[in-house]
């Protein structure tokens, strides 16, 4: 049924593209304990289809359907495409660390549907090539799919960060010449934005100046006698130059030297890049053993595409949770059980995003199965 195909595209589309919000306030640490736990969530979904998809008739092929009862409940494709999944979403906190979360889902979604139509085009491992009506459109839409590729690659995603941080700065400098009573050197943090090295020797002048007041004040010596002779000009000026030199050696330790950065940022990005390829690869093959499974044993007329795609779900995410539960595994031993636990405010969001990933997955069986690897 076309109407079954096209609620699964909606759903997929409305919860794979909006999973990963709910962990965004959160940090996630080296993501870890975060796919562990979003892939318990998965299960959770996994398991909940079994309840709902109890009640199955008999095979009418006994011979041909194994376990006709329960209609494969145990699929080693769909525990081949769990695992073939998770070794993508292993990737998905270093991606979006390199290259930010939107950067990261529109590469690996975009890599994901070249591949699926790829895929469904190429006939291997016992595929039938899908036929397409009109071929043109779906060649067409390939094409927009590397298209994209090529520009999102092209996409900046630390602006805004960088703005942030110069807004942070800022307010900063704001701060410190509000705090030391400047009425001229705030005004100049307002007007520049900043406040630069000229700005803090004269709030150290106020200061020493206002010193000088208090102290002469308190001896009962008149304050406009001045206690020392005036700093000569050139002995001002390279202390000015060394507290400049003092700034710039705390920048530079702080944020490093710019051209040093600007490699490591260039290396980070080609890095994050790499993966959503590799990752959005993994994701558009994930669904072949589904399609697999389905060329061997077909759907029997009286029962419904929902209902034949829950005894394939919770296959394929026993799978998800198996291998991420030993990629934990591990990860804790080589950390020699110190892994990087999340804050408890983190717990809750991480498995939500999982269920989310899972209720978008079974739409997305449900859409393969019913139009195709090369469509749904």
């Amino acid at each position: 049924m076309l109407f079954a195909g096209v609620f699964g595209v909606l759903t997929a589309a409305l919860f794979w593209g909006s999973n990963y919000i709910v962990t965004k306030q959160h940090d996630m640490g080296d993501g870890m304990t975060f796919q562990f736990l979003q892939c318990t969530g998965i299960l959770l979904v996994g398991v909940m289809t079994l309840v709902f998809s109890l009640d199955v008739p008999r095979s009418p092929d006994y011979e041909k359907f194994p376990m006709p009862d329960k209609y494969a409940l145990i699929s080693s494709e769909g525990i081949l495409g769990g695992v073939v999944w998770c070794l993508g979403n292993l990737m998905t906190i270093p991606i979006v660390r390199r290259v930010g979360i939107g950067l990261g889902l529109s590469l690996w979604n975009g890599t994901a549907t070249v591949v699926s139509f790829a895929m469904s085009r190429a006939s291997i491992i016992g595929l039938k090539p899908q036929t397409l009506h009109p071929l043109w459109a779906g060649y067409f839409g390939a094409f927009l799919g590397v298209l994209s590729l090529v520009v999102f690659a092209f996409i900046d995603a630390d602006g805004n960060e960088e703005a942030d941080a110069n807004v942070d700065a800022a307010s900063g400098h704001q701060r410190i010449c509000t705090a030391s009573g400047d009425v001229d050197c705030e005004a100049d943090c307002h007007a520049n934005g900043n406040g630069d090295a000229s700005s803090y020797a004269r709030i150290e002048n106020n200061e020493q100046e206002s010193s000088r007041r208090a102290s002469a004040g308190s001896s009962g010596t008149d304050a406009s006698t001045p206690l020392l002779e005036p700093i000569p000009s050139e002995i001002e000026e390279r202390v000015v130059a060394m507290y400049e030199n003092l700034l710039q050696t705390v920048e530079d330790a702080t944020h490093g030297h710019p051209e040093v950065a600007s490699d490591k940022e260039a290396r980070a990005r080609f890095e994050g890049i790499v993966m959503c390829l590799l990752a959005g690869t993994l994701y558009g093959i994930q669904f072949v053993p589904l399609t697999v499974h389905s060329m061997q044993y077909p759907k029997p007329e009286n029962l419904s595409d929902v209902i034949y795609q829950m005894r394939f779900t919770f296959s394929q995410f026993l799978g998800i949770y198996v291998t991420s539960a030993l990629a934990f595994f591990l990860y804790c031993f080589v950390r020699k059980n110190r892994p990087v636990i999340l804050a408890k405010e983190a717990f809750a969001p991480s498995i939500v995003s999982g269920m989310m990933w899972g209720i978008a997955c079974m739409g997305s069986m449900v859409a393969v199965s019913d139009m195709g690897l090369g469509i749904g």
